[in-house]
Parts: structure tokens; C-alpha cells; sequence
């Protein structure tokens, strides 16, 4: 393939690109682009007839051969009813038995002893065994049934297309010239500079192992390529920006139906996710790169969706430590969980704009978004079928870069809202809280969930009441009772709920969300056991067991990581299992003595990799790594009036009851004093501050564990 590449290099270094692309306009510049790269692809780029496979890839040439052979033997003796016949049929089915048997053998050995070099096939193999299918061969959609692909992408395409809002009856450019002269922000952002330099820095960024987009350019061909169509995508992209143009062809994307639950068999379950161009999505990554600086400084702190250093852990570490801190005060606290209706596909171009030009956006960069955002159109494309294209009236797309961005700058002032609840997002998963200890409280947080519903409406969005829930955090006999209302719909009052996937209880207990993690990773444990039958490496048994039971029992642990033996005992009996279960292949005799076990293969506790998560959590706090100055704030430092032998680094607030010690920081903080304290948090690298985690924990009598990976 080098030859080939050095050709197709060599080619597109001879063309003069200031000639070819300069002379139209940037439409026409960009279709004689790729009129030019698809000749020089199609002479030098060898092709092969793509035909329709009729066995899986790992049956051998004799096997197949076999197949055939016992195929029309069957079939004579259903014509002749030969003895004979049927005689041959059966010894050929026979060998077929025989051949699968040893071509699955050689196929799952060659899989898992190229899981290094190539791990995409083992995850290919793992995925078939599992059995999932994306989508299913009936959607409904309405009244309507589809069963065929292009009735199936025809139902997807209607479905997506019908949630649009109708065009902005203003005119966009009014806006720009409107609200430029009004920014408060005074920090301003009206072109971008690119260099042939940079789209080399970020063709490096490209990942070759995702599909191509619409134009059928792959990735792996711009990186191999990067330094003969470095000159001529720095031509174009600069054209683009300068012009205030994001050409049609970059517009146009494959939508692809992502599962979101509920029942797969509705459209209506699915959401659209845009599969762009390659090299849209390179010139989407150098804006974004250049807006996010201006925009995220006038993102609210309490939006973790798509901000760097915010995660969902964060998100959940603020709100948990928010409604525990007051229930240990003794107070009731009510929250409101929102819903959004395809927030992403409501947004009002008009609005966008507008608050990107308040923000300081302006000049041919505004005329850029004011372009990249209007004219979309998208296609949906299932099992090789491929709808009609569809244009897209509003929303920014799901699946590129600048969508999520755009999406934040859209509802950044959403924070107005909330004169007196605290409030948490998660892009468009927005939660309330306030503290409830009479209805005059209750009457203050409906005030708020008023002025949401009239925010909404004034910037077309769309709240789901029916989705909207209200959950009251308290330990109290007898709470205070409120009806909260949004749309004229009364919210639905739960005891429980799913929080950016965390189970959320009432008295914050999180033994819910620990016993239905506990259920999720036995179910995947024994799946893992079933295929492990497969392979004979202990190895990728621990592979398969990292990635698909433990991630379960460790997502988000510092939020809910539990403080009863009872709990920890539980989830270590996950890791028990998978333990005798290795220790049964290799005839290891265990005799309940788990932690040599779990020392020989490698393994240590479930519990110390809490702890450990916790310390790393704690450093990235202290050091700003999270992006959350609230969390930072809670943690309370310990100020001696006095020289003391000893000083612990925190002095936590004592709590009234055992019940607050689910607290995050509370448990974080202690933990750090008693048996961190030693470690230096300041001024050493985190992977110094990690190792020297491990080895602490690796020390630690009773805790003969090895800590090799977070």
C-alpha cells in the first residue's frame, strides 16, 4: 500500500492548487477538489468487486467446499431417493460437523492472539457472541410498519425530519449587525488564521480507524496523504472563513439511528446521529479549537456536559454533596429532574446567533456559523439502504463538534431561570434543588420552574412533563408535600430515579444503584464465562472481565462507593466469582483464600481500586484538573493555631449521623488523613501521586494487592 500512497502523493504535489481552487467559487473550488482527488484515487487505487458473503469469513476453502458437496448430495436423494446418496450426504455431514469445529478452534486462537495487534476483530468476535443487533427488520413509525431497508430508513427519515421547528421568519443577518453592537463580552473572535502547519498538526489528530462520511474519503487516506492535501485544505478552509461560506458538500451528512432505550422496534426510541465528512470534521475541530476559549468563559460552572475537566462525575459529586450536606442538617431537600424534547434538533438558528454575536463572535467568523448552522441537509443510512436527503430547519448536529458547543452557548443564560434553586446540567439533562422545609419553599421553586417553562418557550425548546420528575431527598417522618407543576402538568413524584446513571434514592442510601450494578455485572459475568470457553489465555478472560464487568461495578464509584461492610462484601463477590472461575481453569486449589488469588492473577480488590479512584479524584481537585470550583471549595483544610508534631492536610466537619458519611468528600478527606497523609499532594505529578497510591496500598497489611492499572 506505501507504493500506492507515494503515487497518489506525488500526483497531488504536482497540481498547482492556488490555480485550481482560487478561480471559482468555494462551491465549485471544493467539487473540483474532489473531482481531482477521486481521478487520482480511481487510477491509482486498486479495487475489488464487493460481493455479498454467503458463510462467515473464518470457514476455510475445504469447508465450504464440503457444504456445497453435502448441499447437492442432499439434494439427489430428495430427487432419486438413492441409498447411496443419502449415505454420502451423511459422511459429508459428518466432516462438515468435524471441519467447523476445527476452523472455529484456529479462528477464536488467531483472534485472541492477535488482540494486541489487532483488536478489532476480537471485539468483532466478542460482539457476535453476544448477539446484538443495532437495528431491528420491523420499526414502526406512527400507524405505520416498515420491514424492508429502504422502508426502514424511509420511516427514520420521515421521524428525524418531522421534529424540526420551522424556519426563523427574521432575517439572521439583521441579527449580526443588530446585536454585535451590543456584546457585553469584551473579548471578540471575527477570523481564524490556517496555515498548511496546522491542518498537518491536526490531520495527526485523526483517528483511521473511523468510516468515511458522505464523500467516501476515509481518514486513513488524509493522514497518508497529510503532507500533499495539506496545501490545498488550508487553501479551502481559509477560503471558507474568510468568505463566511461552510460549503454545501460539508453540510451534507449520513445520519445514522442510535438506540436511547425503551423499545427498539419504535422510531420514536432513536436518536439522530450524524456521520460527517472527514474532512468537515477537520475543519469543525480547528474552529472549535479557536471558539472554545471565548465561549466556555461564559459557560455557567454548573454545566458538565462537553466542558473540559467537567465529567459526569463531577456533576454528580456537586449535586450528591449538595442534597447530603442539608439532609445531615436535617432538612428536606426537592428536586426537580427535566427533560428536554430533542433539544439539540429545536434550536433556533436566530437565537444561536444571536447570543454567539452578544458573546463577541463576529465578521466573517459569525457569517461562517451563520453557514454551517443553516442549509443542512442529512440522510439516513441502514443496512447498505440510503434515504432521500432531508434539509434541516433547526438544531445543530448531533455526532459533530461544534453541535455540543453550540448547543451550551445556546442555553447559557438557562442559569437566569434559577433566582432561588441550585441547579446542575449535563448538556440538556438539567436537575433542580432547593431546600424544602415549608410550602413557601415549595412555592419558591415552582416560581422557578415558571420562569424555565416561559425561558423555554422564548427560545423554542421544548420541555417533556411527562419525562419531568420530583423527587424529595429527605429522612423525615413526615415531609413537606408540594405539587409541582410544569406546562399545567403535574410532575410525577418518584422515590427513586436514574441520574446520569447512577440510581438516586430518596435518603441517598445508593444501595439501589449498588444491587442493580451488582445484578448488570453477574449477567455480563456469566456471558464472559460462556464464551471464555473459547480461549484458553487467562489473559484475555481478564481482558473480557475488565472491560465488560468491572467497568460496570467502577463507573462513577467515588459518587456512590459505599461505607457498610454488607455492600463491599457484595461487589467483591463479583470479582470472587471470576476468580474461582480462573483459578478452576488452571486447577488452582483456592480454598477461599482470595487475595493470594487475586495477587497471582493479577487483580487486586474492587475496594482498594475505590480507594484509590477516590485519592485520584481528590488530586484532581486540588489541582484543578476537574474544572469545578465548587468542589474545590468544600474541601475543608485544616489551619492549625499551633505547631503541632502531626497536622492532618484536612479537618472535615463532623456530621451528625453514620448516614452522612456517603458523603464523597467527607469519606475522601478522612480517608486521605488516615492513611494518605504521608504523601506528598502538592508538589509531585499525578503519576507520581498514583504510584505512590499503589505502593501505599500494596503495603497496607491485609491488602496484598498489585494495583497495575486504574
Amino acid at each position: 500500500m506505501t507504493h500506492y500512497y507515494n503515487l497518489i502523493n506525488d500526483e497531488i504535489n504536482n497540481i498547482n492548487w492556488e490555480i485550481e481552487l482560487n478561480d471559482h467559487n468555494l462551491d465549485v473550488a471544493v467539487d473540483k477538489f474532489y473531482d481531482i482527488i477521486n481521478s487520482i484515487i480511481s487510477i491509482h487505487v486498486p479495487t475489488r468487486i464487493k460481493t455479498t458473503k454467503s458463510y462467515p469469513h473464518w470457514f476455510s476453502h475445504p469447508l465450504r467446499k464440503v457444504i456445497r458437496e453435502k448441499a447437492k448430495y442432499h439434494k439427489f436423494y430428495k430427487l432419486y431417493k438413492n441409498p447411496r446418496d443419502y449415505d454420502t450426504f451423511a459422511l459429508l455431514r459428518t466432516r462438515q460437523k468435524k471441519l467447523i469445529r476445527e476452523d472455529y478452534r484456529k479462528f477464536t486462537i488467531k483472534s485472541e492472539c492477535n488482540i494486541l495487534d489487532d483488536p478489532k476483530q476480537f471485539w468483532s468476535f466478542v460482539k457476535l457472541k453476544k448477539g446484538t443487533s443495532s437495528i431491528p427488520t420491523s420499526i414502526t413509525c406512527g400507524s405505520n410498519v416498515a420491514n424492508s431497508p429502504e422502508e426502514i430508513v424511509d420511516c427514520f427519515s420521515d421521524y428525524f425530519g418531522s421534529v424540526f421547528n420551522e424556519n426563523d421568519s427574521m432575517d439572521i443577518m439583521d441579527t449580526i449587525d443588530t446585536y454585535h453592537g451590543n456584546s457585553w463580552n469584551m473579548e471578540c473572535l471575527g477570523t481564524i488564521t490556517i496555515t498548511p502547519d496546522i491542518v498537518k498538526t491536526y490531520i495527526d489528530k485523526l483517528d483511521i480507524n473511523k468510516g468515511s462520511g458522505i464523500d467516501n474519503i476515509p481518514p486513513i487516506f488524509i493522514v497518508k496523504c497529510k503532507e500533499s492535501l495539506a496545501i490545498p485544505l488550508s487553501i479551502l478552509f481559509g477560503r471558507s472563513i474568510a468568505e463566511g461560506i461552510m460549503p454545501g458538500k460539508w453540510k451534507t451528512a449520513k445520519v445514522a439511528p442510535i438506540f436511547k432505550g425503551g423499545t427498539k422496534s419504535k422510531a420514536t426510541d432513536y436518536r439522530p446521529v450524524s456521520v460527517l465528512s472527514c474532512i468537515s470534521k477537520l475543519l469543525e475541530k480547528i474552529v472549535y479549537d479557536s471558539f472554545y476559549p471565548l465561549i466556555s468563559k461564559n459557560i455557567p460552572e454548573n454545566q458538565h456536559g462537553f466542558m473540559r475537566k467537567r465529567s459526569v462525575v463531577s456533576n454528580l459529586l456537586q449535586s450528591s454533596c449538595y442534597v447530603l450536606n442539608n439532609i445531615d442538617g436535617g432538612n428536606q431537600v426537592d428536586a426537580i429532574y427535566t427533560d428536554f424534547s430533542k433539544a439539540f434538533d429545536k434550536v433556533s438558528h436566530y437565537v444561536l446567533l444571536t447570543k454567539l454575536s452578544a458573546m463577541g463572535v463576529h465578521g466573517s467568523l459569525l457569517r461562517w456559523v451563520t453557514s454551517y448552522v443553516t442549509n443542512r441537509s442529512q440522510a439516513v443510512v441502514v443496512g447498505g439502504a440510503c434515504s432521500e436527503l432531508v434539509k434541516m430547519s433547526s438544531g445543530v448536529p448531533q455526532g459533530s463538534l461544534l453541535g455540543p458547543l453550540f448547543f451550551n452557548a445556546y442555553i447559557f443564560d438557562i442559569c437566569n431561570c434559577f433566582q432561588n434553586a441550585h441547579f446542575n446540567l449535563f448538556a440538556d439533562d438539567l436537575k433542580l434543588f432547593l431546600i424544602v422545609n415549608s410550602s413557601d419553599d415549595c412555592i419558591r421553586l415552582q416560581d422557578d420552574l415558571t420562569r424555565l417553562q416561559n425561558y423555554c418557550e422564548n427560545n423554542k425548546l421544548e420541555l417533556n412533563a411527562n419525562k419531568c420528575f420530583k423527587i424529595s431527598f429527605t429522612r423525615k417522618t413526615n415531609k413537606v408535600v408540594y405539587n409541582y407543576t410544569l406546562a399545567n402538568t403535574v410532575l410525577t413524584e418518584k422515590t427513586k430515579l436514574r441520574d446520569l446513571g447512577i440510581i438516586m434514592d430518596s435518603k441517598m442510601l445508593f444501595d439501589a444503584h449498588i444491587s442493580h450494578i451488582i445484578t448488570r455485572a453477574n449477567k455480563m459475568l456469566g456471558f464472559i464465562m460462556r464464551v471464555g470457553r473459547d480461549f484458553s489465555c487467562t489473559e484475555t478472560l481478564k481482558i473480557l472481565y475488565m472491560t465488560h464487568v468491572r467497568s460496570i461495578l467502577e463507573f462513577s464509584s467515588p459518587v456512590w462507593s459505599p461505607q457498610y461492610d454488607v455492600y463491599k462484601q457484595r461487589i467483591e463477590a463479583v470479582q470472587h466469582r471470576f476468580i474461582r472461575h480462573l483459578a478452576y481453569r488452571e486447577r488452582i486449589s483456592y480454598k477461599n483464600n482470595y487475595k493470594l488469588l487475586e495477587n497471582y492473577f493479577g487483580l487486586d480488590s474492587l475496594e482498594n481500586r475505590r480507594v484509590a479512584s477516590d485519592m485520584r479524584l481528590l488530586y484532581d481537585i486540588v489541582h484543578a484538573n476537574i474544572d469545578c470550583p465548587e468542589l474545590l471549595s468544600l474541601l475543608q483544610w485544616c489551619v492549625p493555631r499551633k505547631r503541632t508534631r502531626v497536622t492532618p492536610l484536612f479537618r472535615p466537619l463532623p456530621y451528625h449521623t453514620n448516614y452522612c458519611s456517603n458523603n464523597a468528600l467527607k469519606r475522601i478527606m478522612t480517608t486521605y488523613n488516615k492513611r494518605f497523609s504521608s504523601l506528598e499532594i502538592f508538589s509531585t505529578s499525578r503519576n507520581v501521586f498514583t504510584n505512590n497510591i499503589r505502593i501505599n496500598i500494596a503495603n497496607t497489611p491485609g491488602s496484598e494487592g498489585v494495583l497495575n492499572d486504574e
